[in-house]
């Protein structure tokens, strides 16, 4: 049972764009394709669509395993890690699909609907299958195709997708391990200067900051020459004609960056201070 102190720190912790940017990052390698929108507003009310994903070419065929369902516009519904899939968010993305339909003026055939979410959706799915006869297959692990409605539609478990398949979708979570987090600073440090990545980061080191204080903290002793693979920063000093044996300066980076490490407490101060460090 969450404590008052959990359920507070979820409350807080703003999770929808650590989503968005979740979908982006799953679907980088078609995002010439793809137009993402963030909380889409369907009327002048508070009637708010979590993320759209609209593909700009109607026939452009995506393979990530969570988007093969995808055709012209599919709505998103998201739950933070302390919520929960209810009966309600059924019919009310439903609304929201054949609002979106009537305003864009589409076929209901344009239209699929996921729903994403941490624990299993068991009465949720009991409903589909006792309330309206539908068919849910556990088409991968972490995966439920719904069949049998007006939409295409799928639930994603996070706590069952796989690091290998759904990196950035799997690690939206407030109980990373010290394992997990530190293949997360491995994969995201190199594109720290992204926004969409930034954005990811924040609110995973807001969800689990002891964990990431810790591992931080590790990996300000790493070597210089592990200090500067880790960061990029070998190939930014070789183009500059700086990484030829001039154990000096990389000496003076590779301890302006461990005293860098010692001193942040979250990677959104880390990326500040990295902007102001001179390399050459």
């Amino acid at each position: 049972m969450p404590t008052k102190e959990s359920t507070k720190k979820s409350t807080a912790i703003q999770w929808h764009p650590a989503s968005f940017s979740a979908v982006q990052l799953e679907l980088e390698d078609y995002k010439k394709d793809l137009e993402f929108i963030a909380e889409y507003e369907l009327s002048l009310k508070p009637l708010i669509i979590d993320i759209l994903v609209v593909k700009k070419k109607k026939d452009i065929v995506i393979k990530k395993n969570f988007a093969k369902i995808f055709r012209k516009v599919n709505i998103i519904e998201y739950k933070s890690p302390k919520d929960y899939l209810a009966v309600a968010d059924f019919y009310k993305v439903l609304s929201y699909a054949n609002l979106y339909i009537v305003k864009n003026n589409l076929d209901f055939e344009d239209i699929t609907i996921t729903f994403i979410e941490n624990r299993h959706p068991q009465k949720f799915l009991k409903h589909l299958r006792d309330k309206h006869k539908y068919v849910v297959d556990n088409e991968q692990n972490g995966i439920y195709k719904i069949s049998g409605g007006m939409f295409p539609i799928q639930i994603i478990e996070i706590s069952k997708l796989s690091e290998e398949d759904n990196f950035y979708l799997g690690n939206l979570r407030e109980d990373l391990d010290k394992e997990g987090i530190s293949s997360l600073i491995d994969k995201l440090l190199p594109r720290a200067k992204e926004e969409v990545v930034k954005l990811y980061a924040d609110v995973l080191i807001k969800a689990n900051p002891k964990s990431f204080k810790e591992i931080i903290d590790m990996k300000s002793k790493l070597t210089i020459e592990e200090v500067l693979e880790h960061t990029g920063w070998t190939k930014e000093l070789e183009a500059r004609g700086e990484a030829r044996g001039e154990a000096r300066g990389e000496a003076r980076i590779a301890s302006e960056f461990t005293k860098l490490m010692d001193s942040v407490s979250n990677l959104q101060e880390l990326k500040s201070k990295f902007k102001k460090m001179k390399i050459a």
